[in-house]
């Protein structure tokens, strides 16, 4: 089953660029520093095609038009070939969020009730709204309201709601020099507070990504420099920022299964015990040894295997928390993560 990954944000945020473009630059992989690649493929080829026609039209100098439909993508996310998750990344068409149209109720209460079966929410700002807010543009500010607004539902609707890891996503970040970069994620934090407040137990991280340098939009058309690469512009922090927390779900399930298998294993152990104190009388008209044996061995390679299995889990989340620090700031009750 895969796990389930929702991106929101009004129209224009960005989100549609974003997956097309990280489709391209995950699946060229990033490098870890052990030199192994994570890739991030789609292994359905009508999705391949389309991520791929989207991209190209930015190639050739167009912004492709905003969704009309809410999509949902497919990844594998593989490590040196090794699967290690399947993801499923949902893009809910903007418009969803500020619209008053009845028609459009139905497909809102689908939005709305994403938020329970996601495992991380990726909330996109994008920085020509954070410039406005910036100025005093009152609808500009009320985005931010809006968000807060969405989780608090969310908050009343699921008792794991802060189970739930949240990325804030500064897109378009080419838009802001580094003076105004540090003031949006100040601003951010500033305005979704019930975020970054402390006791909250809640995993949220802030990061700002980028499809180029000196990117603009001119009635469709686009202007500047694409820099597609799984290394420029944090393309990989969201993906990472998801995979970070569903493999700490992952390496609490294995030890789970590690130590339910070790219990196990002293029973079975303790049974060939009792089995060599029986009378070697007793023993030749019912000899349990065999069995026993034989479930100790399975018993143990479960064990050693899943162990195996931990370790690599291990070393993979080292690798990417080393990334994702380095592209976000990482919030975990209020306090930084360094």
């Amino acid at each position: 089953m895969s796990d389930k990954i929702s991106i929101y944000g009004l129209s224009g945020s960005g989100k549609s660029c974003f997956i097309f473009a990280m489709s391209q630059a995950l699946s060229q992989g990033i490098e870890f520093a052990d030199g192994e690649l994570m890739t991030v493929i789609t292994p359905d080829p009508r999705q391949m095609v389309r991520l791929y026609k989207a991209y190209d039209k930015m190639v050739n100098g167009y912004w492709p038009a905003g969704n009309t439909q809410s999509i949902t993508y497919n990844f594998n996310v593989r490590k040196a070939l090794e699967k290690m998750l399947d993801i499923e990344i949902t893009d809910y068409r903007g418009g969803l969020l500020d619209s008053d149209d009845d028609d459009d109720q139905e497909e809102q209460d689908t939005l709305y009730e994403s938020f329970n079966d996601s495992k991380a929410l990726l909330f996109f700002f994008g920085a020509d709204t954070i410039k406005r807010a910036f100025q005093g543009d009152m609808y500009a500010r009320f985005n931010f309201q809006h968000f807060n607004a969405l989780y608090s539902s969310y908050l009343d609707s699921s008792p794991d709601a802060v189970k739930t890891p949240v990325l804030f996503i500064i897109s378009k970040a080419d838009l802001l020099s580094a003076d105004e970069l540090l003031k949006a994620k100040e601003f951010i934090k500033d305005q979704m507070r019930q975020f970054f407040g402390r006791g909250t137990n809640l995993t949220v991280g802030i990061t700002a990504i980028s499809l180029g340098r000196n990117l603009s939009n001119y009635k469709g058309e686009l202007e500047g420099e694409l820099d597609i690469r799984a290394s420029a512009g944090n393309l990989s922090i969201p993906v990472l920022f998801a995979l970070y927390h569903q493999m700490g779900v992952k390496i609490e399930s294995v030890i789970g299964e590690i130590s339910c298998g070790q219990d196990k294993l002293k029973g079975v152990q303790k049974a060939l015990g009792h089995e060599l104190s029986r009378s070697t009388l007793a023993r030749f008209f019912i000899n349990n040894e065999s069995s026993i044996r034989n479930q100790i061995n399975s018993i143990g390679g479960a064990v050693a295997s899943k162990k195996e299995e931990l370790l690599k889990l291990n070393s993979s989340m080292a690798a990417i928390k080393s990334l994702l620090l380095a592209g976000a700031e990482i919030y975990l009750g209020g306090e930084r993560i360094n």
